[in-house]
């Protein structure tokens, strides 16, 4: 994978639903797609990886994807989502919410594109929901929405065809895909977080604090009500509306983000220890006790 410019990894199911293994693709300089899988509980680390790296698990070019710029993989499925440098999307995998964007609900093993899109400059996708962040900073949505109804077709409903998100406007970059209970939302060119969807979880004091940080870039969520900004000051910030508090003696708290004892902060608590950063990382929480964030600084 020398020269590869983005990466993303996602699961992978087998013939019923259970996860079966790990997912990577990466674009490569030259806007084609590479990807490889590596089964459930192989370690990168362990030795027995070695047999998956000279079989299965050699980097494959994948057939159909073109001049791609960006991809996103699936925490659900053997779905992904490609971004061209046309500004068009395609996608391929199963289809039962029309999580292709192709206005059918027919599964595809050949890239499909997203109807009515041809101007997009940001992707997400988690395999049953897909956005664009378009040209104007507008987005669309297409496939399964929340039960927070952020598409505004009704709750819990999908829509084989990409619909545009009511109020979208002045987004930068990438909308954040939440849990399919939890609200999404994106950085405004004003530096202030633009969130979609209706739940009693948020307050319009939790959004008015988060919303003193300002200079948000970029929004990362960890699909169980927990938020990360990245800001244009090279600052980190995370945020959750919720106390989360375990049956039994396991307290969830005690893995908050970026603090060593649990704090439920509506005011997006800035990470100590962390400056000069220039990306951060939120892992999807599964299972719920092993949440992770990495970040980067410029230094490397």
């Amino acid at each position: 994978t020398q020269g590869a410019i983005k990466v993303s990894v996602g699961r992978y199911s087998g013939a019923t639903t259970q996860v079966v293994g790990t997912k990577s693709c990466a674009v490569m300089s030259d806007k084609s797609v590479r990807c490889w899988s590596i089964p459930e509980g192989i370690s990168l680390s362990d030795a027995s990886i070695m047999p998956y790296l000279s079989s299965t698990g050699i980097p494959t070019t994948l057939d159909g994807f073109d001049n791609i710029i960006d991809i996103a993989l699936s925490n659900y499925d053997d779905n992904l989502c490609a971004l061209r440098t046309d500004g068009q999307i395609q996608c391929s995998g199963s289809n039962d919410v029309g999580q292709l964007g192709d206005g059918t609900i027919i599964a595809s093993e050949a890239p499909v594109i997203v109807v009515g899109i041809s101007n997009a400059v940001a992707l997400s996708y988690n395999g049953k929901t897909g956005c664009a962040t378009l040209e104007n900073g507008n987005a669309k949505c297409w496939g399964l929405n929340t039960t927070t109804n952020f598409m505004g077709i009704g709750a819990s409903q999908f829509t084989s065809l990409p619909v545009e998100i009511h109020s979208s406007g002045g987004l930068i970059g990438a909308i954040a895909l939440s849990s399919s209970s939890d609200i999404v939302c994106a950085a405004t060119l004003t530096g202030q977080l633009q969130c979609w969807g209706e739940s009693e979880k948020y307050t319009a004091d939790w959004f008015s604090k988060v919303n003193e940080a300002k200079n948000i870039v970029k929004v990362k969520s960890n699909e169980q009500f927990g938020w990360c900004f990245e800001r244009s000051i090279g600052a980190i910030q995370c945020a959750t509306p919720l106390r989360y508090k375990g049956s039994g003696s396991i307290d969830y708290g005690a893995f908050g983000l970026g603090r060593g004892t649990y704090y439920n902060s509506p005011t997006a608590v800035s990470i100590s220890n962390l400056n000069n950063i220039k990306q951060v990382e939120v892992t999807s929480l599964q299972p719920a006790d092993t949440s992770t964030a990495c970040a980067l600084d410029y230094n490397g």
